[in-house]
């Protein structure tokens, strides 16, 4: 072969293999290992490995495809060229599940896609709950400056429980916070701190991890009413036997709903009555005389119980005193006879005021003190007996009479003229008139030195002197003659005196 064929041929060689070079070159083999993270911000994180061939020319991007709602998103084109290879994507839309594919391309174009990544889902807020009302039973409206509210649960919690309810109130923004997450059938929450009188709406939001809902339709206008009823006025309490009647006035403002009963408490002790309504009184029993109490009073509708009125004044239960003791009864003279006896052992948890004697069998005559404890009964006939009954009396009352006292009689006052006195000389001499018991005469001078002394039985008595003391004629002068007499149950009293002259 000549030297030009030998080259010919080398030539035709050299440029049939650059021809077979460059047509060798392809699209990229598939990525693999697609993996999709996060999520919970609405980011998603995607991560994959370079092809095993790149097709005989350098990569020069990846295409990420994202896929959600049965649906390819917009594509993300990452230029890159050297491990590791990863980007985030955010999601356009929340609440939805996510898988990716990757291509990768180079000079040639775009190779095969990768299998999809496993999918990922992206949470949210939860929805907004709906049927915001009051809660079931407790009426169409609210009542004492707060309102119970429910609601029904949102249709989708995100993808993500939700932790908790806020309902709001409108006008004031006063708000509640039902931390369950339980669609509330039952009450949510109670919206306090409202006016009564005025009328709300509420909205509810509803909060998960990612946050919070937007808020729901108000609920219809709601009227803030005054149920729990204003405490009674005006307690008072009136003392009986271990018990106190206790009264009062209906608070100004019961509400919406009738008052069903009212319950009286006493200090000390807590003892309670209770009064139905439209009672304005009850007894509170069990309680010990002499104690002081004061006492409160509530009163109840089908929903609440007042606060408690304001305190009384202070009461005393008490009952009538026992009976004195110890009746004593001493005769005197002009119809008089006095009365005395022993407290009683009670007073029935009250002072006693004052005490009435009362003659048995004579309702006209007797006495009375205001704590002393005798007294003298008058108007008496003093040849008559008499017995005697004594009862105390306090704030309660007059108590039980005492036993009566034992029977005495009055002691008779006379007049010596009467009993025709007459004085002869030394000779004295009157007579007695008839009398129920024993007398006995004295003659004693103005010194007080007995002369003569005499005792008569009963009955009718000439009383004669003589004149004589120890045997020998008094001398001239003035003395006194004195006559004592005794009734029934009585000593010797004095009951009448005279002086006398002697003249010898």
């Amino acid at each position: 072969m000549t030297s030009k064929s030998k080259f010919s041929s080398l030539s035709v060689l050299l440029l049939f293999g650059m021809f077979t070079g460059a047509f060798s070159q392809t699209v990229p083999g598939a990525p693999t290992n697609v993996v999709a993270t996060g999520g919970t911000n609405g980011v998603i994180t995607v991560s994959w490995t370079a092809p095993t061939s790149n097709g005989g020319s350098p990569i020069t991007s990846y295409t990420i495809v994202p896929r959600y709602d049965y649906t390819n998103g917009d594509s993300i084109i990452v230029f890159s060229s050297s491990p590791p290879f990863s980007n985030d994507y955010t999601v356009p839309v929340k609440d939805e599940s996510y898988t990716f594919t990757i291509t990768a391309t180079n000079a040639v174009g775009m190779g095969a896609a990768s299998a999809p990544s496993a999918a990922i889902f992206v949470p949210n807020v939860p929805g907004s709950p709906t049927g915001v009302t009051v809660a079931p039973g407790y009426e169409s409206s609210g009542y004492n400056d707060s309102v119970v509210l429910t609601w029904t649960a949102p249709t989708s919690n995100g993808g993500d429980s939700i932790t908790s309810y806020t309902a709001t109130a409108s006008p004031s923004g006063a708000t509640c916070i039902s931390d369950s997450g339980t669609p509330s059938i039952t009450p949510g929450c109670t919206v306090t701190g409202l006016t009564n009188g005025k009328m709300y709406t509420f909205t509810v939001t509803a909060t998960n991890k990612l946050g919070t809902s937007t808020a729901s339709a108000a609920s219809s206008s709601v009227l803030i009413k005054q149920t729990i009823p204003s405490a009674p006025l005006g307690v008072f309490g009136s003392s009986e036997n271990h018990a106190v009647l206790v009264t009062w006035s209906t608070g100004p403002d019961i509400g919406p709903y009738p008052i069903t009963y009212f319950t009286a408490t006493s200090n000390p002790g807590g003892d309670t009555c209770i009064g139905v309504p439209y009672s304005v009184s009850c007894v509170v029993v069990g309680l010990t005389n002499g104690t002081s109490y004061t006492f409160t009073v509530t009163e109840t509708n089908s929903i609440e119980t007042s606060p408690a009125s304001a305190p009384s004044t202070a009461v005393v239960p008490y009952t009538v005193p026992a009976a004195p003791t110890s009746v004593t009864a001493i005769g005197g003279t002009s119809g008089q006879i006095t009365v005395s006896w022993v407290a009683p052992d009670s007073n029935g948890g009250s002072v006693i005021r004052g005490y009435n004697v009362s003659t048995v069998g004579d309702s006209g005559t007797s006495c009375t003190t205001t704590g002393a404890l005798s007294c003298v009964v008058t108007g008496l006939t003093n040849t008559s007996a008499y017995t005697f009954t004594v009862v105390a009396l306090n704030a309660a009352g007059s108590g039980a009479a005492s036993a009566a006292s034992a029977a005495v009689t009055g002691i008779r006052s006379f007049s010596l003229q009467s009993m025709g006195l007459q004085v002869d000389g030394s000779r004295v001499m009157f007579r007695l008139p008839e009398l129920s018991g024993n007398a006995q005469v004295s003659i004693i001078d103005l010194f007080g030195r007995n002369m003569w002394s005499q005792t008569l039985g009963a009955g009718t008595q000439e009383v004669t002197w003589d004149g004589k003391v120890q045997g020998k004629t008094a001398s001239s002068g003035l003395y006194i003659l004195r006559l004592f007499v005794s009734g029934t149950g009585q000593g010797m009293k004095l009951a009448a005196q005279s002086k006398i002259l002697i003249s010898l």
